[in-house]
């Protein structure tokens, strides 16, 4: 539900910070007439007077609503901060000061660096086949969630809602239309953000601009041979349903079945549902021990992309860096603010309860 809800939000502020963008870059002296332009004629007082925050890409009476709620989760969050609550009596509190802490702890951050995660690092690099590599994949994807070069998930199945299916999914970090278009904003800034990553974590700048180079150049083969994001919400495009056991020859018999079974608890005749065969065959095709140093530098990327805002403060940067860029802010969030709208995402329910307790009244 909480995810459904940030989609639901993030469309919202898309639908009016798009108009608020434009309205606000207008130069018009006078309202239109509601004939020509009926939402700015109505709306023309109040757009003429809203100005986009440097560091945001959109402004409107939502986005304004979720400014004044993050004044007032801070507040709550500083004031769980500040005291010096009893887990037994004061769970939330306790849960809120705690991560607040340990997400403010930069020494220890950037010492910690990838921590547990690091030792799937080192192993990604010692691999020697491909089957080794991928089964690192598995791993990594089952234990800790991590979405690598492909993974695996459950949930309803899309056509029988009263039973459950696995769906497999290729990684390839932006949509088709981003890697394809002739607008290489997307493009070129993930490109120089992976860069980044790579020289922060040990890789001199002429061979991490070469690893970049060839990893993005696999993501973008791949992306030609995907859905499009009109074609990901059609059913008869994405359902795909195959039984477990026809898997690994869908990758290139780079798996053994034994294993994906193990992995993810499945049996074999389970029904797995292949959201983008394109993608997927295409992935397949680097399934070859001659590709085995470009696909570790392929799932390294993705995991430095996918950890670059929990690990040390340099990285962080790169990331906010990097948001900022794509939203068209024009100013990059403060490593403060940002860390406090994670937290206040993080501990939704704890936040909850002290914002229902506060601002909501048994009335309501």
């Amino acid at each position: 539900m909480k995810k459904i809800l940030y989609v639901l939000t993030a469309a919202l502020l898309l639908m009016y910070g798009c108009a608020n963008e434009k309205d606000n870059n207008t130069s018009a002296a006078a309202a239109p007439d509601l004939k020509d332009d009926f939402y700015e004629s109505v709306n023309y007082d109040q757009l003429s007077s809203w100005v986009i925050p440097a560091d945001k890409s959109s402004i409107s009476h939502l986005t304004n609503m979720i400014d004044t709620n993050y004044e007032r989760l801070n507040g709550l969050m500083q004031q769980a901060v500040s005291s010096n609550p009893v887990k037994e009596t004061n769970k939330d509190e306790y849960n809120i000061k705690a991560l607040y802490e340990t997400a403010a702890d930069w020494e220890k951050r950037n010492i910690s660096g990838f921590g547990d995660l690091q030792s799937y690092l080192d192993k990604i690099d010692g691999a020697v086949t491909i089957y080794d590599l991928l089964k690192i994949n598995m791993e990594m994807n089952r234990i800790y969630g991590i979405t690598p070069i492909f993974s695996i998930s459950v949930g309803p199945d899309l056509i029988n809602a009263k039973k459950y299916s696995y769906y497999l999914g290729v990684n390839f970090a932006l949509s088709r239309e981003n890697w394809t278009s002739e607008n290489d904003l997307f493009r070129s800034s993930f490109t120089e953000f992976l860069k980044n990553l790579w020289i922060l974590n040990g890789t001199q700048p002429q061979d991490a601009e070469q690893i970049v180079s060839e990893v993005t150049n696999m993501m973008l083969e791949i992306a030609k041979m995907a859905l499009t994001i009109s074609d990901s919400s059609n059913p008869d495009k994405i359902y795909n349903p195959f039984p477990m056991s026809d898997i690994p020859a869908k990758l290139n018999n780079s798996i053994l079945l034994d294993d994906l079974l193990m992995y993810y608890e499945a049996g074999a005749d389970d029904t797995v549902i292949i959201m983008d065969t394109g993608a997927l065959n295409k992935l397949a095709e680097y399934f070859t021990e001659d590709n085995l140093l470009l696909l570790k530098n392929y799932i390294k990327s993705l995991i430095y992309m996918q950890y670059s805002d929990v690990v040390g403060l340099e990285s962080y940067k790169e990331y906010l860096a990097y948001t900022a860029q794509i939203s068209g802010s024009t100013e990059i969030k403060s490593v403060e603010k940002s860390i406090n709208e994670q937290l206040q995402n993080e501990l939704f329910f704890e936040l909850g309860r002290m914002y229902a307790a506060k601002y909501v009244s048994e009335k309501n």
